[in-house]
């Protein structure tokens, strides 16, 4: 099994679920992003990230979707190891679903934030939601910009 064809071909036969899950990563691997530095992987993460946090700014619908770094993590393990070994993909926190907001904050550790909460009839009588915001603004250290909208 050297070639794409070939996997394709036995990704269409019944298998067990890790041997699906070895014949997935295997072809991932042989796409040629996968032979990318880690750290060019990286900067292109970054790259989108600083363009997700522009669009933030100029259009703050923009943060009540969920982001690229979030995307760019379910492409592939390579992928999900690098986006998850770098801070700055996880500073836009978000507060729609109110879970990610934990997980954000952990995974730009010490990170300068980008905090813009979204304060509407909905979610203002939201105990999950004013928790999360709470605990955001607990790292008001780290927060570089803040917008109440």
């Amino acid at each position: 099994m050297h070639n794409v064809f070939d996997i394709d071909r036995q990704l269409s036969l019944p298998n067990d679920p890790d041997h699906l899950q070895f014949l997935k990563s295997y072809r991932n691997s042989l796409a040629p992003v996968s032979r990318l530095p880690h750290d060019l992987l990286t900067d292109i993460f970054i790259l989108l990230h600083r363009s997700d946090l522009e669009q933030v700014r100029v259009h703050p619908i923009f943060s009540r979707r969920s982001p690229p770094c979030l995307h760019v993590t379910h492409v592939s393990r390579a992928w999900r190891d690098a986006a998850l070994q770098c801070p700055l993909l996880w500073t836009i926190i978000l507060f729609t679903p109110p879970e990610w907001t934990a997980i954000m904050l952990e995974r730009s550790r010490t990170a300068p934030l980008t905090v813009q909460v979204p304060i509407d009839s909905v979610n203002s009588k939201d105990d999950v939601f004013n928790t999360s915001v709470r605990l955001a603004l607990s790292h008001i250290r780290r927060i570089r910009y803040l917008s109440i909208i």
